[in-house]
């Protein structure tokens, strides 16, 4: 779907996705990577769809959870990736997002 067309992505799918990443570690879900890495391709393609859904502190707080210096590293770069667009750096709310993972992670 996000490769056809990303516009057309159903929120109720965001939404349980979003759920997983969030809750699926301390659920000890087998899903959780999938989902984040879903969130990440979604918030490439329709960063709006999941910053109105809160998929943006998922990815974060995945950063601040995951030991794999490869899936950090593609976390991390999305995040880059909409921080460097004028178009999409709208989306990161600097203020109730980075602010909140970054005084955790410090």
């Amino acid at each position: 779907i996000i490769t056809v067309n990303a516009m057309l992505f159903p929120t109720s799918v965001a939404n349980s996705l979003i759920a997983v990443g969030t809750d699926g570690l301390q659920e000890r879900d087998r899903m959780v990577r999938a989902a984040v890495a879903i969130i990440c391709e979604l918030a490439l393609k329709n960063p709006e769809v999941v910053a109105k859904r809160g998929g943006l502190s998922t990815i974060l707080k995945s950063v601040i959870d995951c030991q794999l210096s490869r899936i950090n590293e593609a976390l991390i770069t999305t995040v880059l990736h909409l921080l460097n667009h004028p178009c999409t750096r709208q989306y990161v709310r600097v203020d109730v997002e980075l602010e909140v993972h970054v005084v955790a992670w410090m």
